[in-house]
């Protein structure tokens, strides 16, 4: 049996508050990230904090 709860793989936005809210509820988690040290985070790295998703709102044009 694993020692930990949850295991999670990559350590972007979603893959991070899975893995916050598990602990939260007292649950052990182990991360997997691939990335080097100073690109972790996932996407959020790539658009430095720009919401992507907010461009296709109401642009008919998508």
């Amino acid at each position: 049996m694993s020692p930990f709860d949850v295991v999670i793989v990559g350590a972007g936005n979603a893959a991070l508050t899975a893995a916050l809210v598990a602990r939260e509820n007292g649950a052990t988690v182990l991360i997997f990230e691939k990335a080097p040290e100073h690109e972790k985070g996932g996407n959020s790295y790539f658009i430095a904090g720009e919401n992507v998703a907010g461009h296709a709102i109401g642009n008919s044009s998508i």
